[in-house]
């Protein structure tokens, strides 16, 4: 949407400083590198990189924890159907498509927490299941709400690099949970999340209302805990970039919001990103630089060229 950006560093709750313009390519990938070179100050200690998304592997060979047949939810005045499929082990399956289309119902049903009109789930794995919308009614600190749920986890030295250190937690621990602002409840409600011993992690909308810096960080940090742990995860999330980064595979969902909703089958990642793109007709390149994705100009001459091709979405950089 712009032209130039400055960017805001500093500590948080503490100072600010406002950097010179710069074109917006420019300063999006010096935001990722965390280096301004123009002013030879480093405000991050690691660049985002998106080496991952480039080169992902999926795992073909793992056993299936969850299968489903063909589903059906009714309402009054709404009815999502979903198509079936199967979850297997170290499986990272993001959900996407517009709001009141029947995503959050999915990943109700898979969690066991509303029934079906029709169809059956065959389930060998337990669900922990992070809702949308969050509730911060707990009258203690962040230390004590994260303590009584794992106090064993949260002492683990894998877990503080994972989670606790990426997503400055422990500065919260003595914060009171009613006093936590939406991005901090956000990532404290994740924590929740993660530190269930669960097979299958159903995260709605971990992005929500948390700043683009703490999404980048948190999609990695998911993304890291789920396969270091060999566990398998759900994430819907309406930042597609962050469904970048951390899915292996796609579930689309289409139709017309508030009335029906149809879920895809599982694809992979580059088919359904290429189905949702078409579906919005935008085109996704890869930066240069970055690896980051960017939306290429509407009738530009790389639109042209990957409607043309029916490449929508880019995975290398060339």
């Amino acid at each position: 949407m712009s032209h130039s950006i400055h960017i805001l560093y500093g500590e948080n709750a503490a100072y600010g400083i406002i950097s010179t313009a710069m074109p917006s390519r420019t300063g999006i990938n010096v935001l990722l590198d965390g280096y301004l070179p123009n002013e030879n100050i480093r405000f991050r200690d690691n660049p985002v990189t998106f080496d991952s998304v480039l080169h992902s592997d999926v795992i073909t060979d793992s056993n299936t924890i969850v299968k489903y047949s063909d589903l059906t939810k009714s309402y009054d005045d709404f009815e999502v159907s979903i198509k079936s499929g199967e979850i297997k082990e170290r499986d990272v399956i993001g959900i996407i498509g517009p709001n009141s289309i029947g995503k959050t119902t999915f990943m109700q049903i898979l969690a066991g927490l509303i029934k079906t009109n029709s169809g059956e789930i065959n389930k060998k794995a337990s669900i922990s299941y992070k809702p949308q919308y969050l509730k911060s009614d707990f009258n203690d600190t962040v230390h004590s709400l994260l303590s009584s749920i794992n106090d064993e986890m949260l002492e683990e030295a894998l877990f503080q690099t994972e989670m606790l250190r990426p997503l400055k937690i422990m500065k919260l621990y003595e914060k009171q949970v009613n006093e936590l602002s939406g991005g901090e409840l956000q990532k404290i409600s994740i924590l929740m999340c993660l530190m269930q011993n669960a097979d299958i992690y159903a995260l709605d909308e971990p992005s929500a209302v948390v700043d683009v810096e703490d999404r980048l960080v948190i999609g990695r940090a998911i993304n890291k805990f789920i396969k270091n742990r060999g566990k398998s995860a759900i994430i819907i999330d309406h930042d597609i970039q962050l469904i970048d980064l951390i899915s292996d595979k796609l579930i689309i969902f289409q139709g017309k919001p508030g009335i029906n909703g149809i879920g895809s089958g599982i694809q992979s990642k580059f088919g359904g990103m290429n189905m949702f793109l078409k579906d919005m007709e935008i085109t996704y390149r890869r930066d240069i630089e970055s690896g980051r994705p960017r939306v290429n100009k509407p009738g530009s001459r790389l639109d042209r060229e990957q409607k043309t091709s029916g490449v929508y979405y880019h995975i290398k950089t060339e």
